[in-house]
């Protein structure tokens, strides 16, 4: 026997109602009668077709407000009017998160220089930060001699910039492994680092040997 329209939807609307009376046991509050139910709505018999109901009932002289639902025309529309404000505002939201990135992975290849030369004339011994241009990684590392040391050590964690951040260069290598060394009195190897993101935003750390000064302006 073919079913009516009506049958159809009051089978697939027979499920939500299921969830509804394990909500509504959920959420109804006894102690005191102050609210008798929290939430109390039934989506085949109180409502119109593919709309909601919600009464509610709070302790006192008030008296039972309904608040209309919406028809899923409605929320198509609303859902419609959502995805071209994100399509519209989307690419700025990206492009600021981006920027975000490479300005702070600027800053942490900084303080992490400066921890590096401070690391070196407090300790008495050489200090590095390798950078590795394949991995888009910088690690701290101590040396074992105040100068000419043979043996390093890898100092706190391993730092992996984002995945819009790209580490351009260390001077003018743009592959391999290249490190940035601090001594115990406060000198450090020359050059720069560069770093930029996929919108062109470009960043550059400089160095300065004589007095292990470390810098960073925008650009390159």
């Amino acid at each position: 026997m073919q079913k009516t329209g009506r049958g159809v939807g009051m089978q697939i609307l027979q499920p939500l109602n299921y969830l509804h009376s394990f909500l509504s046991n959920l959420l109804t509050f006894q102690k005191n009668g102050y609210f008798k139910n929290a939430i109390n709505f039934n989506i085949i018999k109180n409502c119109r077709f593919l709309a909601l109901n919600l009464p509610f009932q709070i302790k006192g002289n008030l008296h039972i407000s309904y608040f209309l639902g919406f028809t899923i025309t409605e929320m198509l529309v609303v859902l419609a009017i959502i995805g071209i404000l994100i399509g519209v505002a989307g690419p700025s939201l990206l492009r600021w998160r981006d920027s975000f990135e490479v300005k702070n992975s600027v800053r942490e290849i900084q303080m992490t220089l400066q921890l590096a030369r401070m690391k070196a004339i407090t300790q008495g011994v050489e200090y590095r930060v390798v950078v590795d241009l394949e991995r888009e990684t910088f690690q701290l590392e101590r040396g074992d001699q105040a100068e000419g040391s043979t043996h390093w050590q890898s100092e706190g964690k391993l730092f992996t910039l984002p995945a819009g951040v790209d580490i351009a260069s260390v001077n003018s290598y743009t592959t391999g492994k290249r490190n940035k060394q601090f001594n115990p009195n406060g000198t450090c190897s020359s050059g720069s680092i560069k770093l930029q993101n996929k919108w062109g935003e470009k960043y550059t750390i400089t160095l300065t040997p004589a007095t292990g000064y470390i810098k960073a302006v925008s650009g390159w």
